[in-house]
């Protein structure tokens, strides 16, 4: 049987691969936006090569939206050249907008994900006699998770005397209730707790620490990837990976029509990638 953590990890592995290639296809799309605009041909042939290469999932189909309005709009402009598109591209902060409706969708689709494969876990528990759930502890946990993480509850459904009699001299609250309306532990999107699965021998006569300890389920970072922030609250690798996408799509750009205008654009963007990259190493110092 899988356990909890080693699936949901699987679930996040396959959100991050996911969100490399919609990095690319926000470069692609706006790159297929400059071009259609400086040649004004096929804006909808080159839309369709871009979903036939990456897939047609809703995320992609978001953005795709996105890229499709703005062509609308300027498509409706008399440019005089290359530099008036490129301008008028940058200020509709293209990679910003399409990564929000992109992540929006993502955030839904896991947690649809999660709440799938929990929903399954369960019923495979209650075949195996476990009615219990001890939930992992995190150091850096969210403020309204940390009173209900390191605890044990148990499945609503347990028919179990035992078990039922355990729960009550444990004081516990049902692992329904804890993963549902209000908590949302492990089933929000970016919670990164986990559950293991228990029988009643497992968790008699041992405190919630003693189990936690024996499980190995305390994380001091959460298995989150560790991100530096400034004292105005930056997230440093955040805002890398923001300049450095920005970078990339000035390249892609001027892959397609070279101008003055992309090119200080790509100097600049170097000029604050590095600017960061300097702010991350004096802040690990």
């Amino acid at each position: 049987m899988i356990q909890q953590k080693t699936q949901l990890e699987k679930i996040y592995k396959n959100k991050s691969f996911d969100e490399k290639i919609y990095t690319a296809i926000r470069i692609a799309l706006i790159a297929a936006l400059y071009m259609s605009l400086l040649d004004e041909k096929s804006f909808n042939k080159r839309i369709k090569r871009i979903i036939n290469k990456y897939g047609d999932d809703k995320a992609i189909m978001k953005m795709v939206s996105v890229i499709i309005a703005v062509y609308k709009q300027l498509n409706k402009r008399k440019f005089n050249n290359s530099v008036e598109i490129a301008e008028a591209i940058n200020k509709k902060h293209l990679n910003e907008n399409m990564h929000t409706v992109s992540f929006k969708e993502q955030r839904k689709q896991v947690g649809l994900e999660k709440q799938a494969f929990i929903m399954s876990d369960i019923q495979a528990n209650r075949l195996n006699n476990k009615w219990f759930y001890l939930c992992s502890s995190h150091s850096d946990s969210a403020k309204d998770h940390k009173d209900y993480q390191g605890k044990v509850y148990i499945d609503e459904n347990c028919d179990d005397y035992d078990c039922l009699m355990l729960a009550n001299q444990y004081k516990m609250r049902s692992y329904q209730w804890v993963i549902g309306k209000p908590v949302w532990m492990v089933t929000r999107p970016n919670c990164r707790h986990y559950f293991r699965a228990l029988s009643y021998e497992e968790v008699k006569g041992h405190s919630y620490k003693e189990l936690i300890d024996k499980y190995n389920m305390h994380r001091k970072v959460g298995d989150r990837t560790v991100m530096q922030t400034l004292k105005g609250g930056e997230d440093i690798d955040i805002v890398i990976k923001a300049y450095h996408e920005r970078l990339e799509t000035h390249l892609a750009m001027n892959r397609v029509r070279p101008n003055d205008f992309i090119q200080r654009a790509i100097d600049k963007d170097r000029i604050l990638l590095k600017k960061w990259h300097l702010k991350k190493k004096n802040a690990s110092v």
